[in-house]
């Protein structure tokens, strides 16, 4: 039988994350756990649930399949098709305890549900689990992101639980199991923000955006520490699998080269190298890579006679979007750019569409079938030699980059294709209705 846990792009896992509700994996590296109810045989598997809110109530053990098929290639940035399997299920007692316990002949992703609330884990045959839910003790063990103060009716009600493991596996899963909490608010705070820059109130927009990029550093940082820090090869996987692959590429391949050498026979150590090298390939193929700096301005004439510039989006996250009415890739993009730009428009997302079309008409047509809603639109008409098209080193279109508040490219062509550039979002503003 294929082995059923793959290595996930960073794309997919941060879906995955979201469908969870944003709590996060969990390994356990070394033999049973006696919180879980002493040793666990080979090939079987055992999860202690101790969750005394939920006393009565039903806990189930889910296994997440992932269908790749043999030998193919992690696609960097592609999402694979993901289905959940019932596996076991028990009802609390009086004190809401419980154990879920059985045959597990390989390693699993696995979700346990306990009320409305997902808690995904790595399980691997032979080991024992405890699943609680959470108490002071995190924010006494150090790894607690500060609270962001929003206060919102949908952080307050998330349960976030609390694995018990090994020391790195239970930070990384305290780090991550904040981060439903911290999502959330940092959709509020994206909201307020543009609130306050709506009623030209541009000191308390600065100081929430400042509020929104701390929270969202503080989970980035922790789990970058982690992913640095830790001798064991499945959590540091495990980690960088959290990591923004555009602008935290270089220290997903540093830590993936350390790894290679302490265990180069691990399958998701392998799976990791395999990534890094078909990213390496994409990245070589998208040409020169900007990551990282300053956005050249580009201005130009929209349909309406009014000229824009980039620099004037300054404060929001915007993508530089180079396309065309004669090019097919772009046009098959735009339904998802039209989407993603719906979803996020409220919470300070904006795109600069540069067409490269040579024939106005063409143009303005294009843009009125496809529904492109924003207003700033330019055209170039000397095509990929125009000067304003030259600094980002385009060859070929569609080509993407998305341009942070401060005005540095985060993200870069391939990177905010298809479901990335909702998924990229989705991470720093926070989720959306």
């Amino acid at each position: 039988m294929e082995r059923l846990v793959k290595i996930l792009s960073p794309a997919a896992w941060s879906l995955l994350m979201a469908a969870l509700l944003g709590t996060t994996l969990y390994a356990c590296t070394d033999g049973g756990s006696s919180d879980s109810g002493g040793p666990v045989a080979p090939n079987r598997y055992r999860i202690s649930v101790q969750w005394p809110e939920q006393a009565g109530q039903q806990a189930t053990l889910y296994q997440w399949r992932f269908d790749r098929p043999k030998g193919q290639t992690p696609d960097p940035g592609a999402l694979v098709a993901a289905r959940k399997l019932l596996i076991d299920t028990v009802r609390l007692d009086g004190e809401g305890h419980g154990v879920l316990e059985g045959a597990q002949p390989e390693a699993w992703l696995a979700e346990v549900r306990v009320g409305a609330t997902g808690h995904p884990l790595r399980m691997l045959p032979g080991h024992g689990y405890q699943l609680q839910s959470a108490d002071a003790s995190a924010a006494r063990d150090g790894d607690a992101a500060p609270s962001l103060g929003s206060g919102t009716e949908a952080s307050q009600s998330y349960q976030p639980g609390v694995w018990t493991g090994p020391g790195d596996a239970n930070r990384l899963n305290r780090l991550s199991s904040q981060w439903r909490q911290r999502y959330v608010e940092l959709a509020e705070l994206g909201k307020r923000e543009v609130r306050a820059q709506s009623v030209g109130d541009a000191a308390h927009a600065d100081s929430l955006r400042g509020l929104r990029l701390k929270g969202a550093l503080a989970y980035w940082d922790g789990i970058s520490a982690l992913a640095d820090s830790t001798v064991q090869p499945l959590v540091a996987v495990f980690a960088v699998e959290h990591l923004d692959k555009g602008t935290r590429f270089e220290q997903i391949r540093r830590v993936s080269n350390r790894l290679l050498p302490m265990d180069p026979q691990n399958p998701y150590v392998r799976d990791l190298q395999q990534w890094v090298v078909s990213w390496e390939i994409q990245r070589e193929k998208d040409g020169v890579s900007l990551l990282g700096t300053p956005a050249a301005n580009v201005s130009g004439i929209g349909p309406d006679g009014q000229r824009y510039t980039l620099e004037a989006l300054r404060g929001h996250y915007v993508l530089v979007d180079f396309w065309a009415s004669w090019c097919a890739p772009c046009r098959r993009e735009n339904p998802n750019l039209v989407a993603t730009y719906k979803r996020y428009a409220d919470l300070g997302f904006r795109v600069f569409s540069v067409s490269l079309d040579k024939e106005a008409d063409k143009w303005t047509e294009a843009i009125e079938a496809d529904g492109l809603p924003w207003p700033q639109h330019i055209r170039v008409e000397d095509g990929f030699a125009d000067s304003g098209v030259a600094p980002y080193a385009v060859n070929a279109i569609p080509a993407g980059f998305l341009v942070d508040p401060q005005g540095i490219i985060i993200a870069e062509r391939s990177e905010v294709r298809g479901n990335n550039l909702g998924l990229r979002l989705g991470t720093m503003l926070g989720p959306v209705q």
